[in-house]
Formats: structure tokens, sequence, C-alpha cells
């Protein structure tokens, strides 16, 4: 029995929004890689990004840290960042329920 894949590549959504609109997949992927570019471009800057309906991601900061540096062979601080995905509302209720 063959199994389902339980995500989406890149290719996987330019092939499903050429179909469904008709545009060239080139375009699309052009146009896909801009719109990711940005999120990243405003994420590295320490902008917020808000797609309406879709949701809000952010960079968020934790205290520093010690940790053991093998390189160095001593202890070092390191502030620890991650990016955290807040869904909205509405996606929520939709994806969820």
């Amino acid at each position: 029995m063959p199994r389902k894949n339980k995500f989406s590549t890149n290719k996987d959504i330019i092939k499903s929004v050429s179909k469904k609109t008709g545009i060239e997949k080139e375009v699309i992927e052009k146009t896909l890689n801009c719109y990711l570019g940005e999120i990243k471009e405003n994420l590295l800057s320490g902008k917020q990004v808000r797609l309406a309906g879709f949701g809000t991601f952010d960079v968020t900061n934790w205290k520093s840290q010690s940790i053991f540096d093998i390189n160095r062979k001593a202890k070092v601080e390191k502030e620890i960042k991650t990016i955290h995905f807040k869904d909205s509302q509405i996606l929520h209720e939709k994806v969820l329920n």
C-alpha cells in the first residue's frame, strides 16, 4: 500500500497553484521565492510578520544560557533565538475544527 506524504513541498504548492490559476510554474516559483525571501528579511531585521487570515511570525529571544564550547574548551554565554508562529483565529478554526 503506497504511503501518503504528510507534508507538501514547494514543488507541490507551485504545481497546485499553477493548475488552479493557469499561470506558468516558473512565474509562480519566482514569486513564491521572492515572497518567502521577504518574510526571511523581515525576521532577520527584527520585524514581526503578520499575514492576515494566516498568522504571525516573530523572533523570540530567550535568556542567555551557559553552554560548553568544545572548540574553545570553555563555557560561554549564548543568547538563544527562536522563530515563533502564532496561527490566526481563522486558520485555527478551519484546521482544528
